[in-house]
């Protein structure tokens, strides 16, 4: 299965790939719905995972808490329908050219389980995955090579002069 989810900000690597790393992944969840959910601060995670688990359940209290200055996560929850058994995992993470993400799951049933048997629980997975300056220098260099296009063009404007601002951000960093 592949899905999509809105980015806070995105890095490009060569290949499209966003560094991930798996920190949940269970057959038990409570959200029965099929979503996904991106959580980017300490209240999303405390929401989230005690729509999970119930406030102060096991596997809550265990995980380690990102650091929301510098990570975000996403959580596929498959929904229960059709999912008895299923363990999903997380194969690859890649930034799309329209700001969203392709995260690919793959959510295989282990053999000789029937899939149209719903679910009491409903698997999720959840993946930590980088954002913010630090994470990302070409982003920032490209922001600031902007932002001097749009300087030079306030100048240029004070002397009466003009400037074309989009063909200036053409030849920024790509």
């Amino acid at each position: 299965a592949t899905t999509t989810a809105h980015a806070q900000s995105l890095h490009f690597s060569v290949d499209g790939s966003v560094p991930f790393e798996t920190i949940a992944s269970s057959t038990e969840g409570r959200i029965l719905k099929a979503r996904v959910d991106v959580l980017r601060c300490k209240r999303d995670w405390d929401e989230y995972f005690s729509a999970q688990y119930g406030a102060g359940g096991p596997v809550f209290t265990s995980l380690a808490q990102p650091d929301f200055c510098r990570e975000q996560v996403v959580a596929v929850n498959l929904g229960h329908a059709g999912t008895v058994g299923v363990r999903p995992v997380v194969l690859s993470v890649a930034a799309t050219e329209v700001g969203l993400w392709e995260i690919v799951v793959d959510a295989t049933r282990p053999q000789g389980l029937a899939q149209d048997v719903a679910a009491i629980f409903s698997p999720y997975v959840a993946v930590r995955m980088p954002f913010g300056p630090d994470n990302y220098p070409a982003e920032i260099a490209k922001i600031r090579e902007m932002t001097a296009n749009r300087d030079e063009s306030i100048w240029k404007a004070l002397k009466g002069e003009q400037m074309d601002v989009a063909a200036a951000d053409q030849n920024t960093t790509p």
